[in-house]
């Protein structure tokens, strides 16, 4: 060690390629922050590299295989997290001795705790994944004289264990890409993380919660007392409101919509259309219309009354239309306006079936709305 300089590269004159293998051994995910779009993790970052100006005869040096160095007794790549959250220091690594062998081979495992952004989507809240990148170059050093490749193609976590407890590990994988930014030929070394939000039995019910508040705007349809349905309406939009506020509280802050807020959103709406559908329908029960020939004759047939005329028992019969009562006295003027009654009231025999189709077009709308939501 006596002409060793730690501030020359072990390539000499840049003319043989200084090569380093990295590898992340993952110990711990400290803090997902999806308000401030960052990430915050613990790890091992595992350097070998090769320095042929230590090294010793093995044999000649009592079987001396490997010797404990100071990082700052030996060369140290200078390696730096390029997107690093914020700048506190010019150092990310923390204190640790590096293990020299007698081939040459330098090996160094640092502690590190990694900040980086993360671009966090929060439109499938609260089941939301995000991947965070921690990119990793030389700090000068481009690709013409510096070589960086990862040791594996995942991150390790034989020494990970869960810290977190909103949070777990989906995903690890190891990427090699040759250029940053609008920068080409610079060797960077991208360990990309997937964590998945850890969904509590509240944050799973909170899902359903605006589905069923859609599915009871389909109430108002069944409701025949209009003060009632009034009172319903009243009640099922101040159950959405308060929601809407506790929603507020709970949900993260994100400039794209929550799929489970959008859906919240559409219960006043649905509601509304709900009681104008009501009120249409009773508008029209109300109203004395004639109805087309084709509608007229499809009110008075009756399935049932031509298929009891076609049993046999029953055919002498079939020229008896219907009795009269002698206890009941009808006047012919009222005889004529009972039989006219199906041509001239277009909901007579229709507003049941009406009611029941717009039930089913309100329920099959509502039910498109929440498969977007609902996993």
């Amino acid at each position: 060690m006596q002409n060793y300089d730690k501030a020359i590269m072990p390539n000499g004159n840049d003319t043989v390629k200084f090569l380093l293998r990295m590898e992340m051994v993952l110990t711990g995910i400290v803090e997902v922050d999806a308000k401030n779009q960052r990430a915050l993790i613990t790890a091992w970052m595992k350097m070998e590299w090769s320095d042929s100006r230590i090294q010793w005869n093995v044999t000649e040096n009592s079987n001396l295989r490997s010797l404990p160095f100071s990082q700052e007794d030996i060369y140290i790549p200078e390696v730096i997290l390029f997107n690093r959250y914020r700048v506190r220091s010019s150092e990310i690594f923390g204190s640790s001795m590096a293990v020299v062998y007698s081939s040459g081979e330098v090996t160094w495992v640092p502690a590190a705790s990694l900040e980086v952004p993360c671009n966090m989507s929060l439109t499938t809240w609260p089941n939301d994944q995000h991947e965070c990148v921690f990119i990793f170059g030389h700090a000068s050093r481009d690709s013409s004289t510096f070589e960086l490749t990862p040791s594996s193609s995942d991150v390790s976590l034989e020494s990970f264990s869960p810290t977190s407890a909103q949070w777990k590990l989906v995903t690890s994988r190891t990427e090699l890409s040759h250029s940053y930014g609008f920068q080409d030929g610079v060797d960077n070394v991208r360990f990309c993380i997937t964590v998945q939000r850890v969904s509590t039995p509240l944050l799973r019910s909170l899902t359903f919660v605006p589905v069923l508040l859609l599915l009871m705007s389909v109430g108002v349809l069944v409701i025949a007392d209009p003060s009632f349905r009034f009172l319903y309406a009243t009640l099922n939009l101040a159950w959405g409101l308060a929601l809407g506020l506790f929603m507020w509280h709970v949900v993260p802050y994100s400039e794209e919509p929550v799929k489970i807020v959008r859906l919240l959103s559409w219960s006043p709406v649905s509601l509304f259309v709900a009681l104008c559908i009501a009120a249409f329908l009773d508008f029209m029960e109300c109203l004395r219309l004639p109805l087309p020939r084709f509608l007229n004759n499809l009110c008075q047939w009756n399935f049932l009354d031509v298929l009891k005329s076609r049993w046999p028992w029953n055919r002498r019969n079939t020229n008896l239309s219907f009795r009269t009562s002698s206890e009941n006295l009808i006047l012919s003027d009222d005889v004529d306006r009972a039989r006219n009654l199906p041509s001239t009231r277009l909901f007579c025999d229709f507003a049941p079936c009406w009611r029941i189709c717009f039930l089913l077009v309100h329920g099959v709308a509502i039910g498109i709305l929440s498969l977007t939501v609902v996993p």
